[in-house]
């Protein structure tokens, strides 16, 4: 029976991936979080599943991440943030612990062989290199930079988990707008070629498929997920769009304005 690690289980789409997981007989659950009680709030269903362990602590201890990744086969990392926060390192930050704890294993299985296991990473449609190749310049600058301390803080975790595990497995799930809605279908598409808009429910269930796809290894691909369903604009609040994207922008070229447009809410 394969054993899934979920990261960041208090998250949107990591509470999706979990919920999705917990019925499933077949597979055994560990799921890392900084707070129980968020935890449960969020995935209620964990405190009577039999097929899950739960591990609460800072994404910073690494003995804990270390008993968590313990025989885990998949790993799937939803943590981050949306929020466009000068000095951002939500994912770096665990990528350390992430690194140290794999390399605690590969030591601590030194003698029979230690297999990895493979990192289902939540990335983004912006970092993936379909959207840089073809989107047009001056647009992927302006959408980029809206959201620059996000993206460099994943770009800086890819960098960083070459150098320091360059033989982990690694998986770029690579969706577009992340919006609250009904599973509507999707199908992955390489290089992260992504629909403009995909459900947290449909993102969960495609980073799970990226393991378990018996057509296609997507290791070491930045698979976008293209939805089913029509694009959702209406939950994007596109006439409020440039509100947000100005504001980002404004933030990146000009660091200090992040708590004054914070405390006038024109930013998350």
């Amino acid at each position: 029976m394969p054993t899934y690690a979920v990261l960041g289980a208090t998250g949107t789409t990591g509470s999706e991936i979990t919920r999705l997981l917990l019925p499933r007989p077949d597979v055994h659950i560990k799921v890392y979080a900084r707070s129980r009680e968020k935890l449960l709030n969020a995935v209620p269903e964990l405190e009577a599943a039999k097929n899950a362990q739960t591990f609460i602590g800072l994404l910073s201890d690494v003995a804990n991440m270390t008993a968590c990744l313990r025989d885990a086969n998949v790993i799937f990392m939803a943590v981050g943030t949306n929020s466009n926060k000068p000095g951002t390192r939500v994912t770096q930050d665990t990528s350390e612990t992430l690194a140290a704890s794999l390399k605690a294993l590969r030591l601590e299985k030194a003698a029979t062989g230690y297999r990895p296991p493979t990192l289902v990473f939540l990335a983004s449609a912006m970092t993936a290199s379909w959207t840089r190749e073809h989107q047009p310049w001056l647009a992927n600058r302006f959408v980029y930079n809206a959201g620059y301390f996000i993206y460099s803080d994943h770009v800086a975790s890819f960098a960083y988990l070459d150098k320091e595990v360059p033989w982990l497995p690694l998986i770029k799930a690579s969706p577009g707008a992340l919006v609250e809605d009904v599973a509507s279908g999707f199908r992955l598409e390489p290089h992260g070629r992504s629909s403009e808009t995909c459900s947290y429910k449909d993102l969960a269930a495609a980073m799970i498929l990226m393991v378990e796809d018996g057509e296609r290894d997507w290791v070491g691909m930045d698979p976008g997920v293209f939805s089913l369903g029509k694009p959702r604009r209406d939950l994007l609040v596109l006439d409020k769009l440039p509100f947000h994207l100005i504001p980002g922008n404004v933030v990146t070229w000009l660091p200090w304005t992040y708590r004054l447009l914070r405390k006038i809410r024109l930013i998350q």
